[in-house]
């Protein structure tokens, strides 16, 4: 009689312990549905292209606004994303958060807050937009290919300094790095003790580069 009713006992704490549990669970997945999901917040973004002058948008980004104009239309395709939903970026937009990144060297954050866009999609643009950017290198940097451009770029430079037969002023930098890691990180630590690649330009008279090689 013990036993049975020993066993009733633990059959009927069982039931409540399941129902407890049970109605826990209701409990936390109403608690669930009913919390507010948090807003969306999308920040204002400014026209850089069209509220500074041109000497102003220059100093800012490096490049004429004839320039930045020609990089939109020429990958106006590319950039532009194929829905306006969510607040999408422009092609322009992105074009001038790199040119901003690039000219100034700032922060991801920083630059995200001059543009408006968060440093997330800011770190996913720069990465794209200049490899986009870099693929147009062969059309634009070369050295000069005919015998009127290199007499030409030869007057220039004897214009001036009065040094002939030159076609180009060559020099090299270290920019510094954060150590790549691995097996080869050493390759990267220069004379001077930190991580840098090297970065060889050969420059025309007008300040054009003719010429880089980065390693």
């Amino acid at each position: 009689m013990s036993s049975s009713s020993s066993s009733n006992e633990n059959i009927h704490g069982r039931l409540l312990w399941q129902t407890s549990s049970e109605d826990s669970s209701d409990s936390e997945n109403e608690n669930r549905v009913k919390s507010p999901r948090a807003p969306r917040n999308f920040r204002r973004r400014v026209d850089h292209f069209t509220r500074w002058n041109d000497e102003e948008f220059r100093v800012r980004f490096r490049l004429s606004k004839e320039t930045v104009t020609m990089l939109e239309q020429r990958f106006h395709n590319v950039l532009t994303p194929k829905t306006e939903r969510n607040y999408a970026v422009t092609a322009m937009q992105q074009i001038l958060l790199v040119l901003r990144f690039c000219a100034t060297g700032c922060m991801l954050q920083t630059v995200g807050d001059f543009t408006g866009i968060h440093k997330t999609t800011a770190c996913g643009i720069v990465k794209r937009v200049i490899g986009i950017f870099a693929s147009l290198a062969a059309e634009y940097i070369h050295m000069p290919n005919t015998q009127e451009e290199i007499d030409e770029v030869k007057r220039k430079f004897y214009t001036i300094a009065k040094f002939p037969r030159v076609i180009g002023a060559i020099d090299c930098t270290h920019v510094k790095i954060i150590s790549p890691g691995g097996a080869n990180a050493e390759y990267f630590r220069n004379r001077k003790g930190y991580f840098s690649i090297n970065v060889q330009v050969v420059a025309d008279p007008n300040l054009l580069i003719r010429n880089i090689v980065a390693r």
